[in-house]
């Protein structure tokens, strides 16, 4: 696993109410001979639009025979998911106490 990209944004600093938090996730993938890339991009917003925190993740799976399309997708969109919440965590807990935010709790991931 690589983090490859991250990109914080603050717009202001809050105001003592906690804005609403939302989580997106984004994946890709391609599938090579014996290997299965995966891109996922997590992206955290905030309402009012405070707080903007973008990370994508390269995750390369070693295959022993090679998925159908479906399947790879949906591994993809679920396994890679799965394997790069904990680091997506951790990157908004250490991004935002750097900004001088309090930092918000990304709940665990619920499959």
């Amino acid at each position: 696993m690589q983090l490859i990209a991250s990109r914080p944004g603050l717009a202001s600093f809050p105001d003592s109410e906690a804005p609403k938090l939302d989580v997106s996730v984004k994946t890709r993938h391609d599938l090579a001979a014996d290997h299965l890339h995966a891109w996922v991009t997590f992206t955290l917003t905030s309402d009012p639009a405070i707080l903007d925190l973008r990370a994508t993740y390269r995750l390369v799976y070693r295959l022993r025979t090679k998925p159908t399309a479906p399947d790879a997708r949906a591994f993809a969109g679920v396994n890679a998911v799965f394997n790069a919440w904990p680091y997506w965590r951790e990157v908004v807990q250490n991004t935002s106490a750097r900004m001088g935010l309090a930092p918000p709790t990304v709940p665990l991931l619920k499959v």
